[in-house]
């Protein structure tokens, strides 16, 4: 049996980005795909064949130790396994390599382990990048910049905090394809103390029905934790997205990246509600605080104020209280049925919400919130492209000087009369200044800095910017669908389509059934002029979405680019008749590069005021900048070409 003891070695540590939020089953088929590149490359097997190789699985990756005096033995197992990862769609890894002190040893089933600071620096090194980042330690740099195969290879980057507040400086690897040459973004190491995530409540009523008051009291904790300044609060999307699922409160804290985690329940019974909440420290799986509340419905903003105060003093964080406005018991009620129907996302569910929402209000006129989630109602329809835009932004505008009218200060209102603005008057200065007052809010809700970067800097050309912001939303709901897009499209139209194609096939990964992702991942390959990879997921979009007429469209022109032109003229069929079709027409043109029959149907689109038109421009924008007929539509929406 080997003894215990200290020596030098080269670690390479390895992680898939992004792993714990994925499904189980997709976790397992991705391990597989890693251990499979690892075993049929050429230098793990020399290294494992050599005895001087062990490896750490981590769950998520793994280590690499080299027992070895060969500088390069590290880089050129990074490189290759980069190189090999690469070729394998949707599989994103980020890698550390470090020279320093391990522990070889045993562990208590007399298997070879290793430990020490060495393997705990390497993976520092490798926390401060993002997929395809190779980074290398000071230490291992030093002995290959004066290698002749490697010094080129080599960009130092500065110091970096990490873990513990320790600086490491640190080198960016990007040789022979492999390694991404994209900026890090600097990031703290550790979840910040004053963070949390609120769960859904589980609804412990006799009614299932009342689920959506359960949910509601947590959006609603969430909001009210949401307006303070220095706590970091997950928005609903994210903390909602495990619902109903058995994960353990260490693996969410993770996947979201917040230290604390609050979870519990609501029962309710005619006017009368228990509510039982604790929180939770995830790292040590430890109760920080925990309280039951007996209390009738007149006495809910109360209950919800009180577990909020209690939250934000656990984490020594002052609780700044802004209710503008206590409604009416039974418009709170309607209120929280309209938002459980609005986050579902369909025509028919917009409408439920809209119905509930004007119950709120016929309850309670004053109740600015009530509003809000009424031209949302409205205004989401417009965005599937369900509702005629013409028709039904004006209403939207009604309703968003209502909500302003009945509380000035509230940010949702002025991002919804921004939205209406732009899509429908293409008026871009008073889009801005709308924006402009949403995210004056102190903080800005994420819905109102995803509007601002998608629907106005965006659209004019700021491009950076927009990516930015819509990174910042992300930190605050990691997993919301529509930010991963969003922000994939605006990568892409920033010129980034390598960090693009890695971001739609990241939130293909996070939500595999939904069409979206899908229907993305087929366009940005498209627009590549990849047309065989872009056929299956084109199908699967279909598969999940045959009423979507994008998604019909989009799969009839790469059946038609692939050679499957009786299959690809059947499904394009499909939309004759379809007076609402005009988009997805022109994009099926667009793809077979039939751009004059494409432009006339896009200015179709820009006079109906479909918003949807502006993303499908975002795609095309690199490849037709310099179209005569491109300079004209811009012109016409208002737009810098």
């Amino acid at each position: 049996m080997e003894t215990a003891r200290p020596e030098l070695a080269q670690i390479l540590f390895i992680d898939f980005v992004g792993f714990s939020q994925l499904f189980t089953d997709r976790q397992h088929e991705i391990k597989q795909i890693l251990q499979s590149e690892v075993r049929s490359c050429p230098e793990y097997q020399r290294a494992r064949e050599s005895g001087e190789l062990i490896v750490r699985d981590t769950g998520d990756g793994f280590a690499f130790v080299l027992r070895s005096n060969d500088p390069e033995a590290a880089p050129r197992l990074a490189v290759e396994l980069a190189t090999a990862f690469a070729k394998r769609d949707g599989v994103f890894v980020r890698m550390g390599i470090n020279t320093g002190p391990v522990i070889v040893g045993v562990d208590l089933d007399g298997a070879l382990n290793v430990t020490g600071p060495g393997i705990n620096e390497a993976q520092r090194l490798m926390d401060c990048g993002d997929a395809g980042h190779i980074l290398v330690g000071e230490s291992t740099a030093r002995s290959l910049v004066g290698l002749t195969a490697w010094s080129a290879s080599l960009q130092d980057l500065g110091e970096h905090t990490v873990k513990h507040g320790l600086s490491l400086r640190v080198f960016r690897l990007a040789k022979d394809g492999a390694g991404s040459q994209a900026p890090l973004v600097r990031k703290s190491a550790a979840p910040e103390a004053a963070s949390v995530v609120v769960l859904p409540l589980s609804n412990t009523s006799a009614d299932p029905d009342n689920e959506y008051f359960s949910d509601g009291l947590a959006e609603e904790i969430i909001n009210v934790l949401a307006k303070t300044n220095g706590l970091k609060v997950i928005a609903r999307t994210s903390a909602f997205a495990f619902k109903g699922k058995n994960v353990d409160v260490r693996e969410i804290a993770r996947a979201l990246g917040v230290a604390h985690v609050l979870e519990g329940s609501v029962r309710k019974a005619v006017n009368r509600i228990r509510i039982a909440v604790q929180l939770i420290l995830a790292s040590a799986g430890t109760q920080v605080w925990s309280e039951r509340f007996d209390a009738t419905l007149d006495d809910v903003f109360e209950v919800q104020d009180r577990i909020a105060t209690e939250i934000a003093s656990s984490l020594r964080i002052t609780l700044v209280a802004r209710r503008n406005h206590t409604p009416v018991p039974a418009a709170y009620d309607a209120l929280l049925k309209a938002k459980h129907h609005l986050h579902q996302s369909s025509p028919e569910h917009a409408l439920r919400a809209r119905q509930y929402s004007e119950q709120a209000i016929a309850l309670d006129p004053s109740y600015a919130h009530a509003y809000s989630v009424l031209a949302q109602g409205y205004f989401y329809p417009v965005m599937y492209g369900a509702a005629n835009a013409r028709e039904v932004l004006p209403k939207v505008r009604e309703i968003g000087l209502q909500a302003v009218a009945a509380d000035p200060t509230m940010g949702e209102g002025h991002a919804m009369l921004g939205l209406v603005s732009a899509y429908l008057d293409l008026d871009w200065q008073a889009a801005g200044a709308h924006f402009e007052r949403a995210m004056a809010d102190d903080p800005p809700s994420t819905d109102s800095r995803r509007y601002w970067a998608f629907s106005y800097l965006l659209p004019q050309g700021r491009t950076a910017e927009a990516t930015e912001q819509l990174r910042r939303a992300l930190e605050e709901d990691p997993l919301h669908p529509n930010l991963h897009f969003q922000l994939a499209v605006s990568l892409h139209a920033n010129g980034q389509t390598e960090l693009s194609l890695q971001q739609m096939n990241r939130l293909r990964d996070l939500h595999e059934g939904v069409f979206f992702p899908h229907v993305g991942l087929s366009v940005f390959h498209a627009a590549l002029g990849d047309y065989a990879s872009a056929l299956a997921p084109a199908k699967r979009a279909l598969e999940l979405a045959p009423w979507n007429d994008v998604c019909v469209a989009t799969y009839a022109a790469l059946a038609m680019r692939c050679g499957l032109e009786e299959e690809g003229r059947a499904t394009f069929a499909r939309l004759a008749g379809n007076p609402s079709a005009s988009l997805a027409i022109a994009a099926y043109h667009a793809m077979l590069n039939e751009w004059d029959l494409a432009f006339p149907l896009w200015e179709l689109c820009a006079e109906a005021r479909d918003p949807r038109l502006f993303t499908t421009l975002f795609f095309y924008r690199p490849v037709l900048k310099d179209h005569p007929r491109w300079l004209a539509l811009m012109s016409k929406l208002g737009l810098p070409s």
